[in-house]
C-alpha cells in the first residue's frame, strides 16, 4: 500500500502549481486514526498507567505541506525507510519525557513496537476546536501499521487558487492510481468551518437572543425615563424658571440615567464573571472573564443606555418652562 501512496505523492509533486503534497490517515480536526498507550523504553510502569496517544499515519512531506512547525529534531525521510521512527507532538513529548528533549530516544508504542523519536512538532488539535491539544504520534507509512484503505491527500499551492488547482489534482490522482475514488474536495478553511459549524449555529442563536435583549433594554430605558420626565414636568419647569439652562437640565436627566446604568453594569459584570464557566464550552480562544471582552461589552451596553436616555433628556431640556408650569 505504501508504494501506491509514494507513487501518488510523486505524481502530485510533479503537477504544475503544486508546491508540496502529502497523504495522511486523518487531517487535523477530523478525529484520530487510532489510540494506544506509549511509554519511554525502559520505563517499567504498568500498562494501566501509560499515557494514551493518538496515532496518525503520514507521509514524509506532511508537516511542511500543512505548515506544522518542528520544535526540535526533524521529520522522518525516505532515507529512513525500513527503520522504526516517529515524530511526536509537544504534548506527547511532555507526557513521555517531561522537561527533556525526546529526540534520539526510543519509545514503546502499544504492546509490540519500539521506535526512535526523530522530531517534535507543535501541537495540533485533532478532534475539534473545543478539544484540548491531544498527544499525537506521527508514524511513517513504512511501519507495520500501513495506510488504511481510505485516507486524505493534502496539497499546498502558492500559485493557484483551490478552484483552479482542483482539476489538476484530480488528473494527477487518477494518473497515479487508476480507478481511485475521490469522495470530496475541501480546502483547510472549509475543514475548519465544518469543525466549527455546530458551535457557530449555537453562537448565532445566542447572538439573536442578545440583540433582542439589547433592543428590549434600550426601549425599556427610553420608556422609563420618558415616563419619569412626564411626571416631573413641573419640577423641570421650576428649575428652568429659577435659572437652570437647557444644558444643566439635560446633564441632570442624563446623569441620573447613567448612574442607574452604571450600577446595573457593575452588577451584571459580577454575575457574568461568576457564571462565566457555564459558557466555557462555547468559547474558543477566549477566557470567560477576559477583561478586554467584558470591557467592550460594558462599553457597548453603556453606549446603548446613554443613547436611550439622551433622546428623552434632550426633549425635556428643550421644553418651554412656562408651558410646563401651566400643565402642572
Amino acid at each position: 500500500m505504501e508504494s501506491l501512496y509514494a507513487r501518488l505523492i510523486r505524481e502530485l509533486e510533479d503537477t504544475p502549481g503544486v508546491d508540496a503534497a502529502a497523504a495522511t490517515s486523518r487531517l487535523p480536526l477530523e478525529g484520530v486514526t487510532w489510540a494506544d498507550g506509549f511509554l519511554p523504553e525502559g520505563d517499567v510502569s504498568p500498562r494501566t498507567e501509560w499515557p494514551v496517544g493518538y496515532f496518525h499515519l503520514v507521509t514524509t512531506e506532511y508537516f511542511s505541506t500543512l505548515g506544522i512547525p518542528l520544535r526540535s529534531g526533524a521529520a522522518f525521510t525516505e532515507a529512513q525507510r525500513g527503520n522504526a521512527v516517529v515524530v511526536m507532538s509537544q504534548r506527547a513529548a511532555s507526557l513521555a519525557w517531561p522537561d527533556e528533549n525526546p529526540v534520539g530516544r526510543n519509545l514503546r508504542l502499544g504492546s509490540n513496537m519500539v521506535a526512535r523519536v526523530v522530531g517534535v512538532t507543535a501541537d495540533v488539535t485533532a478532534s475539534g476546536l473545543e478539544a484540548e491539544r491531544e498527544p499525537i504520534i506521527y508514524v511513517p507509512p513504512w511501519t507495520q501499521f500501513g495506510f488504511p484503505a481510505t485516507a486524505a491527500v493534502a496539497v499546498r499551492s502558492s500559485a493557484l487558487p483551490p478552484a483552479q488547482l482542483a482539476p489538476h489534482v484530480r488528473t494527477a490522482l487518477r494518473a497515479a492510481v487508476p480507478g481511485i475514488v475521490i469522495s470530496e474536495e475541501r480546502t483547510m478553511e472549509q475543514v475548519v468551518a465544518d469543525a466549527a459549524a455546530s458551535r457557530r449555529f449555537q453562537l448565532t442563536l445566542l447572538l439573536v437572543f442578545a440583540v433582542t435583549a439589547l433592543v428590549t433594554a434600550a426601549v425599556g430605558i427610553y420608556g422609563v425615563i420618558a415616563h419619569s420626565l412626564t411626571q416631573r414636568r413641573g419640577e423641570i419647569g421650576v428649575r428652568m424658571a429659577l435659572g437652570a439652562n437647557r444644558g444643566m437640565i439635560h446633564r441632570l436627566i442624563l446623569g441620573e440615567g447613567m448612574r442607574a446604568t452604571a450600577a446595573g453594569l457593575a452588577a451584571g459584570l459580577l454575575v457574568a464573571i461568576a457564571s462565566g464557566g457555564i459558557l466555557q464550552s462555547l468559547l474558543y480562544g477566549v477566557r470567560p472573564a477576559d477583561p478586554l471582552v467584558l470591557g467592550a461589552i460594558a462599553l457597548l451596553l453603556g453606549s446603548v443606555a446613554a443613547l436611550a436616555a439622551y433622546v428623552p433628556a434632550r426633549r425635556a431640556s428643550g421644553a418651554d418652562p412656562s408651558a410646563s408650569l401651566r400643565q402642572d
